[in-house]
Formats: C-alpha cells, structure tokens, sequence
C-alpha cells in the first residue's frame, strides 16, 4: 500500500469528531478490564501459580523485595522466602530496581497494588505520549489516543498491567536516555540509572549507547550505576557482611536456575535468539553463554550504528539507528515478550507516521517492519492460555513454532533493517563518490 494513501486513510478514520470520547471509552474499558482480570486471578503472597498470577511480579519481584532491602535484609538470598511472603528469592536486580520503587513499601499490600496499576497506566500513557509526540510534534490528540489503545491492547502493556512487571518504566527510562544523550548528558544518565533495574537491559544499552558516540551520558550514566550498586549493596551489609551479601546473591541465583519454567524448551514468552536457538535444539544455556552470545550478536548492530548519521533529538524515535538499537536491545541477550514494548515507538512510526519516519527506506520495507513488529506486540496466539486451549504441549513441534515467532520475527526484521540501511548506506557512499571530481 502506498505511504500517502495510507497517512490519507488514517487520517479519515481519526477524523470523525466523535472519535476522542469512543478512543476514551475504549482504553477505559481495557483498563477496567485488565484490573477486573488481576483481581480475579489475584496472586496471593508467598505462592506462585499460573493460573493466579495478577500483581505476581509487583509482589514477589518489587514490593516484597524492597521491604526486605529497607529492613536491611538481602533480597537475593534464599532465606529470604522464609522472612517474607515470597514464592522465591529476587532475582539478581541492581540495589536501584528497590530503591526507586521505596515509595510503595510505605503502604499496605493492598494500596499498594492499586497504587502500581495506576503508576503503570500512567507510565503506560507516557510511553504513547511519547511515542506520537517524539516522531510527530504536530500530531492531533487523536493520534495519542489512538497510539495509547493500541499500547494498552498490545500483549507486553496487557501482561506488564496484569502481572504488575515494571517493564514501562524500563522502557520509558531507556528512550529518556536514547533522547536527551547528546543534549542534557545528565537526563541521559538518570535514565539509565532506571534502566539499570534490569541488567538485560543496561548491558546492551551502555554499548550501543557507545556506538551512538554518546560518550558524556554514556560515561555518566555508568557511574550513576556503579555509585547506586556500591552504596545498595553497602547498605545491606550494614547487619551483615560483604561475603555473605555475595554468597546470598549466589544463592538466590541458584534458585533462579533451578526454575523450570525460565528454560527455553519451556517458555512461550522468550524472544532473544540465545533462547529461540536453544529451544530448538533442547539445550539449557548458562549465565556465561548469554553474556558471551550477547558480546558476539551486539557486535555487527554496533559496528553499524557506529558508522550511521547520530539522530537529533526530534528524530530520535523516527531514524533507522534507534530501530537497529532498539531490536538489538531485544535479540542479543535475555527477554521476555513484556520488553518488546521497546519497539512500541518505532511500530507507532512506521503505522501511525510512515511519512515522518525513515526516509532512506521505501513503502514497501516500512510495511514490511510494521508487520513483522506487530507479531510479537499482539501475538496472543503464542500465550499460555491459548496454548493450552489448542491442546498444544512442550513437547508438541507446533508449540515450538509458535512459542518461537516473535522471536523470529524480531530477529527476521533487524537482518533485514540492517541489510537495507547498510545498501542505503553504500549506495548514498557510491554516489558520492563518483559526484567527487578529484
């Protein structure tokens, strides 16, 4: 379809007046829905199952967790399920992921979980706010609406919402951080200091952030990291000490390993390549293959986005070398489906703003992205629940198939972006070259 008449058709549809308070229902409808949802399949402390896993994650990885570490106890060891309520140790996050969400423990369980939905439906509105506004400032109302239904129906904001995961405020945090890195290197920094919450993704982050030249933010915002780590782990070791503090971690590590369901022949929502591979071959990955995996896959996305145009602060979200950052971040190391929010933005572009976005590629590879963008973003079919109703097993090669295709289709489209900026990249080279009369 063409670029124009597409714009042409969606401006047609959002043009109707009536269009705001039907966007505004709709969304308030989700929302509705979605707390309905986790109150009915509630997660109660201490126990973990699938079939109640409303605000799991807020308790056992968030609220819990950072009870423990202003008590001074140390969240990653296993000891830890017997102090407090939680179906397992926390996994090895950085101090920052218990500092930042302090605010939380001063209320009751029950506030506190209504206070999280909210903070995400607010982060939630964010994350479409800025994904309009950042690639079209002159954009209507309309289209943040637009944008923010399609956020709150999409599977990663759906999931983050029920299970209570703080996987938008990674993501706001990590486009913060891409945004502000060449103009306000400080901003930059703070968001990566969020961002550092998961390892998974501040590790690629400060690479490709390298590879972007941001050298001020990037040098800042490893030392933000670094003095938060310190002074997190020094506080635990105020009724304890630095050795046990490590061997806790070594520990609660341990038990992560120990869970089943995070191999990959058994999960349905990982989407890295480590993992996709793995899956396929039945094969059980360690610490040390994913961070040397990531190391070998991050190395050809930074090399190319080391020798593409920095984008401004406008473009940030429009350009090809945020999208190339953005699906490295994904592929390279440890995720989940719940991360691919981070490719929300350049989905936004590509659909809601094709004309705004990628110059340098043609109608046909912008559709192309916004396909292969929207399996993983509202695949439902590669869920537990649908799985299960298919009457599809584990061991089934179809459940495989379909547990793997947002991973293949992550993977499938970053090969291609790269393959079609790196010919761009030539052929603009080669131009200039014979237009050089020396």
């Amino acid at each position: 379809m063409n670029i124009e008449h597409r714009q042409q058709q969606i401006v047609r549809v959002l043009d109707w007046k009536g269009v705001p308070i039907l966007l505004l229902v709709l969304i308030g409808l989700i929302i509705a829905a979605t707390g309905w949802r986790t109150l009915r399949n509630y997660s109660q402390p201490g126990e973990f199952n699938w079939t109640h896993r409303g605000h799991s994650d807020f308790h056992n990885g968030t609220y819990y967790p950072s009870i423990a570490f202003r008590n001074g106890d140390n969240p990653y060891a296993k000891k830890v399920v017997d102090q407090y309520p939680l179906a397992a140790p926390s996994r090895p996050c950085p101090p920052i992921t218990y500092i930042v969400h302090q605010p939380f423990t001063w209320f009751n369980l029950s506030t506190a979980d209504v206070l999280f939905f909210v903070y995400n439906v607010l982060l939630i509105l964010v994350l479409a706010w800025i994904s309009v506004f950042w690639i079209a400032p002159d954009a209507s109302l309309k289209f943040w609406l637009a944008a923010a239904l399609m956020a709150f129906v999409s599977r990663p904001g759906h999931i983050s919402l029920f299970t209570g995961y703080y996987t938008v405020e990674l993501v706001v945090a990590t486009l913060v951080a891409l945004k502000y890195a060449e103009s306000r290197p400080w901003v930059s920094a703070i968001g990566m200091l969020i961002a550092s919450s998961k390892p998974t993704y501040i590790l690629p982050l400060i690479l490709l952030m390298l590879a972007r030249k941001n050298f001020k933010a990037a040098v800042k915002g490893i030392g933000l990291c670094t003095l938060a780590g310190v002074l997190g782990l020094a506080w635990l070791t105020i009724d304890s000490s630095w050795g046990e503090v490590i061997q806790g971690i070594r520990s609660g590590q341990e038990a992560f390993h120990e869970d089943v369901t995070e191999y990959p022949i058994n999960s349905w929502t990982r989407v890295d390549i480590v993992a996709m591979v793995a899956k396929f071959a039945n094969w059980i990955p360690g610490d040390e293959v994913y961070l040397l995996g990531m190391l070998v896959l991050i190395a050809i996305p930074c090399y190319l986005i080391w020798t593409l145009p920095q984008p401004s602060n406008q473009s940030v979200l429009g350009c090809t070398s945020t999208w190339i950052l953005l699906l490295s971040m994904l592929v390279t190391i440890y995720h989940h489906s719940y991360d691919c929010l981070l490719i929300f933005g350049p989905w936004v572009g590509v659909v809601f703003f094709p004309g705004k976005v990628a110059p340098e590629l043609r109608d046909w590879q912008k559709n192309t992205l916004a396909f292969l963008w929207s399996i993983p973003l509202f695949n439902y079919v590669s869920t537990k629940s649908v799985l299960s109703m298919m009457g599809l097993t584990q061991a089934n090669i179809a459940w495989q198939g379909i547990a793997a295709s947002n991973s293949v289709a992550l993977c499938v489209s970053l090969s291609l972006l790269m393959i079609w900026v790196k010919t761009q990249t030539s052929k603009s080279k080669f131009r200039l070259d014979r237009a050089d009369p020396s």
